[in-house]
């Protein structure tokens, strides 16, 4: 029994001498001489932050804490080998496409526009010159001219004069036609001012000038109204003096009442604008 007590004490002895060992050595194993406790390494995923301390070294002056990664550039003095200094102004990034051109695109010169010129001798007699006929070409006289005379429909109270081109040549015919109504007429009808065109017709052979001819006003205004049945006609001179001494005289289609209001147009070459008025 004795025997068999001091082995059991001896066993119990030695436990506790190795759980007290044990315990020393994992003691050991988290304290240091310095009594600061020593960590084996960083979390994983944490950034640690840019020290923001500047030190004095290198030719570029003071210089701050470099951060690459999770590693720090030592904050005294030498930087590894092959680094290069930090430049002292860093220019921002440009936006592609937004850098202006050097120079701004030439505008075309703009072409001159040339307005087509109406020949001399348009429809109708197109106007020549504006300040009168060519010199070269003759004047229109009655007797080259085939003229003639014709009612109208509207407007009321109107006729048409026609005066065509039969010399075989270009010729110009001036102003307005010298008309007297009946075989003693005293006086020329008088002309239409606001009818006058800006240039002379130039008649070439088988075209028509016309003028309009108000016989007498609708609303009764005219006086010393009479009925007539000839017509005769004058053609102007270049001066639009005066008449040539040609004159043809028309038979009116029916009995025509005229009186003191009376007038007509300048010659036109269109028939439309010569009762426009």
């Amino acid at each position: 029994m004795n025997r068999t007590a001091a082995r059991r004490s001896q066993i119990l002895r030695t436990a506790a001498a190795t759980l007290t060992a044990v315990a020393a050595l994992a003691l050991t194993a988290c304290t240091e001489d310095g009594g600061g406790t020593k960590t084996e390494g960083k979390a994983a995923g944490s950034v640690s932050a840019p020290d923001t301390r500047g030190t004095t070294g290198g030719p570029g002056g003071t210089e701050g804490t470099e951060e690459k990664g999770n590693s720090q550039r030592p904050a005294g003095g030498e930087r590894p080998a092959g680094a290069q200094a930090p430049s002292a102004t860093e220019s921002a990034p440009q936006t592609p496409g937004a850098q202006a051109p050097d120079t701004a695109p030439s505008t075309p010169a703009k072409a001159e526009e040339k307005k087509p010129q109406t020949p001399a001798g348009d429809r109708n007699g197109k106007a020549a010159e504006a300040a009168g006929a060519d010199a070269s070409i003759a004047d229109c006289s009655a007797l080259s001219m085939n003229m003639a005379v014709q009612t109208v429909q509207r407007p009321v109270n109107h006729l048409l004069l026609r005066a065509t081109n039969e010399s075989g040549a270009p010729c110009a015919i001036y102003g307005y036609p010298y008309l007297g109504f009946g075989d003693e007429a005293q006086s020329t009808v008088v002309p239409l001012e606001a009818s006058k065109p800006q240039s002379v017709l130039v008649l070439q052979p088988g075209e028509t000038a016309y003028a309009g001819i108000m016989t007498s006003s609708a609303d009764g205004s005219g006086s010393e109204g009479h009925d007539e049945d000839s017509l005769t006609v004058y053609l102007s001179n270049a001066q639009q003096d005066g008449s040539l001494d040609e004159e043809t005289t028309l038979k009116l289609p029916q009995s025509t009442y005229v009186d003191s209001s009376a007038w007509v147009t300048y010659w036109q070459s269109d028939a439309e604008d010569a009762l426009s008025w």
